[in-house]
């Protein structure tokens, strides 16, 4: 992207209202979950398939599942705990068609599991905020 497209990127979400904070997050996350799939892949011809050394695809699907809590002012720490433990459920039983997502190609297949483990924590966490808070 250009220059002169990121600046107009830029001004126009802030003008949507959204704050420059979450303009860079997400400007962050979408690179490091590039570069993520990238390096999962480039680690599976040294490492074999889904190697415990790469962690990238473990982090985009945290960041994934942390979301509906950046929008809380103070968030209670066992949502935070409750975040972790509902992605580390979906990432280690794989239900719901995750473990499909692992025949994608190299990396993709590496950051795709993690990302819909991600997602469904997502789910669970605003049913739980919905009725909780």
């Amino acid at each position: 992207m250009g220059s002169s497209a990121c600046h107009t990127a830029v001004a126009s979400a802030l003008f949507l209202g959204k704050p420059a904070a979450d303009i860079l997050g997400d400007a962050y996350r979408s690179r490091y979950t590039v570069a993520g799939t990238w390096a999962s892949s480039e680690s599976e011809k040294y490492w074999g398939k889904d190697p415990v050394i790469a962690c990238a695809d473990e982090t985009v699907g945290q960041w994934i599942s942390l979301l509906p809590l950046s929008g809380i002012a103070v968030t209670p720490w066992w949502e935070i705990l409750l975040s972790l433990v509902l992605f580390r459920f979906f990432d280690i039983y794989k239900p719901f068609g995750i473990r499909s997502m692992e025949r994608f190609p190299g990396g993709y297949g590496m950051m795709a599991d993690d990302i819909l483990a991600g997602i469904y924590s997502v789910v669970i966490l605003l049913i739980v905020n919905y009725f909780c808070l």
